[in-house]
């Protein structure tokens, strides 16, 4: 029976003493045909794929798709960037 889809995802860090360790949490209900507990089942791995992708955009440091939409944007709303 069709009904509303949801996902419902937690992320608790925790901090030690060399880095980051963390427990990732996702649980999905699409509101359709198929049964929630093969949903989350299949979607399993999303987690971790998450937290990988996380990791690669911080090794990367540099953005410039990021960049250039971010001086476009204050470039068309200046009071939004904080002078000193």
């Amino acid at each position: 029976m069709p009904g509303t889809a949801a996902v419902v995802t937690s992320l608790r860090p925790t901090a030690l003493d060399q880095g980051v360790d963390g427990l990732v949490d996702q649980h999905a209900n699409p509101g359709g045909a198929l049964p929630n507990w093969l949903v989350n089942y299949v979607s399993g791995d999303l987690p971790f794929k998450t937290i990988e992708g996380l990791r690669a955009q911080v090794k990367r440091r540099h953005y410039p798709e990021f960049e250039a939409h971010i001086k476009e944007h204050f470039a068309r709303y200046p009071f939004l960037w904080p002078r000193s």
